[in-house]
């Protein structure tokens, strides 16, 4: 394997002076830090876990508002050559990066050039940070990297968000040629790089990361009469042939939709929902038009009818358990294997 298990740095036992001594120790490599001027150290809260994948730190972090910098002391003194990835899921930092004025907010995915300077502001946060080797950008944008942003209302937002997710919280179960793969597949998701001719594994990551944000918006969006290839495929910014391919393995679209809304269908089934709702109308909410073609759609995807679940859930969990184990979206890593060995 390629990672260890995440380390947690649990600061919370220390004095604030403390904890912001650790937390400065822990980013300097990375960062120099400050507080903003009147803030009372001992309330100063920070957090992070970290996971090694191949040559790349992955960081789970948060914390109070806090300056950030990078003078041309630390860039010489700390021996980082890396350029950083970061996605805040909560506040924003504002600053100047070698000149040039940026601010990234929540959901927003921003580069930084470890070996350029910089100085920002960062409210208080939580964000996902990966530090990745130079060479991995070079080759695909040798140039305009420092600063780089990439706006979080774009559909590309949503694929970069989930690929950046998934690398935390299943990177510890990639081998060497996966990791790899999977940031150069991030590496081109930001860059804007083509992946047509990347090696497989590389678009397979991609495609993986596509098809899981395509999972989530269909699940969002199952009671929707116009749940349509094109409304699919222009919500996640990809073109309508690339949806085709990355559910390929599901049987094309149409039943990769009706494989999520029976999916959708038995988890309220096995949730109570049958005593509040007749069965016609859970298919009818699930986005099914008929109530007859919903019970043989899911007597034949479970061997049960759908007015048996209910009975089975109070009977027994294990036996509920393993029908909704089976009807679960593949996990990122299974699908990216799969798709893998399906482009050779």
């Amino acid at each position: 394997m390629s990672s260890e298990s995440p380390t947690s740095f649990d600061l919370r036992a220390l004095s604030g002076a403390e904890r912001f001594e650790m937390w400065s120790t822990l980013v300097r490599p990375l960062f120099d830090v400050r507080l903003p001027d009147g803030s009372d150290v001992e309330t100063f809260r920070g957090e992070a876990s970290t996971v090694l994948l191949g040559d790349v730190v992955i960081a789970r972090t948060s914390g109070d508002g806090q300056h950030f910098s990078r003078t041309s002391g630390t860039i010489r003194d700390s021996g980082w050559d890396h350029l950083v990835i970061q996605c805040y899921d909560r506040g924003a930092y504002a600053g100047d990066l070698a000149g040039q004025e940026v601010v990234v907010g929540s959901g927003e995915i921003g580069v930084l050039d470890l070996a350029r300077p910089f100085e920002t502001f960062a409210s208080a946060f939580s964000n996902l940070t990966l530090v990745i080797p130079r060479e991995k950008f070079v080759s695909l944008r040798p140039s305009g990297i420092h600063g780089l942003k990439v706006d979080g209302t774009r559909p590309l937002a949503r694929i970069i968000r989930a690929h950046m997710g998934f690398m935390a919280a299943e990177g510890h179960r990639l081998d060497l040629a996966e990791a790899a793969a999977c940031t150069d597949a991030l590496v081109a998701l930001v860059t804007g790089a083509a992946t047509a001719d990347a090696p497989p594994g590389v678009r397979a990551a991609a495609a993986a990361s596509a098809r899981a944000t395509a999972l989530d918006f269909v699940d969002r969006n199952l009671d929707s009469p116009g749940l349509s290839p094109d409304r699919i495929a222009e919500a996640c910014g990809i073109s309508r042939a690339t949806l085709y391919r990355i559910l390929e393995m599901d049987g094309g679209i149409a039943a990769f939709i009706r494989d999520r809304r029976l999916a959708r269908a038995l988890d309220l089934l096995a949730g109570g929902a049958a005593e509040r709702r007749s069965v016609e109308r859970i298919a009818f909410d699930v986005g099914f038009t008929s109530a007859a073609h919903f019970s043989r759609a899911f007597k034949a995807r479970f061997g049960v009818r759908p007015s048996d679940v209910p009975e089975l859930a109070r009977e027994g969990a294990a036996v509920v358990a393993a029908l909704k184990a089976d009807t679960r979206a593949a996990r990122w890593l299974a699908d990216m294997r799969a798709l893998r060995a399906s482009l050779g």
